[in-house]
């Protein structure tokens, strides 16, 4: 049984919040420098403006999670930041429980991060997650589908023992 998922940052309700956002203030700059008020100063601001919500726009729209697990072990990245796969092998692997990221400030939100527990959170989704154990630490990853992804879980953890 092979298990394979992709999860999209673009998916999230942040996405169109910051669309409403940048058009407001952009809107508002431009406003003001075709009316000749910013000078200067305003063109450069709505220039690092939209610079900056373009490049937000950018990162929401490509980020995603990809993880596969196979009869080799578990596998995922995360273009454009991990654009390589990052393999644990099934002997690597002690355990895989299941995570509820329904508080989201208790994940520390959305995307990836480095958590105070000490391990790596690449959460994509709000309300399901895996913490994988490994023999030195661990890490959580998001899933849209927890139920196919612990029972892959189960599946190889019978296989392989």
């Amino acid at each position: 049984m092979v298990f394979k998922e992709e999860q999209y940052l673009r998916n999230i309700w942040l996405l169109p919040f910051i669309l409403v956002l940048s058009l407001f203030f952009g809107i508002i700059l431009l406003v003001k420098d075709l009316s000749g008020d910013a000078g200067l100063q305003g063109t450069l601001a709505l220039t690092l403006l939209m610079a900056v919500m373009g490049s937000v726009l950018w990162l929401l729209l490509t980020m995603k999670l990809e993880i596969r697990m196979d009869d080799w072990g578990l596998s995922f990245k995360s273009p454009p930041f991990i654009n390589s796969w990052k393999k644990y092998s099934w002997e690597s692997i002690q355990h895989i429980e299941p995570v509820s990221t329904r508080a989201i400030w208790g994940t520390g939100g959305i995307g990836i991060r480095y958590s105070l527990r000490g391990e790596w959170r690449y959460i994509f989704s709000v309300r399901h997650a895996i913490r994988v154990h490994l023999k030195k630490g661990s890490f959580v990853l998001s899933t849209r589908k927890p139920e196919e992804l612990m029972a892959a879980w189960e599946n190889w953890k019978i296989v392989n023992e």
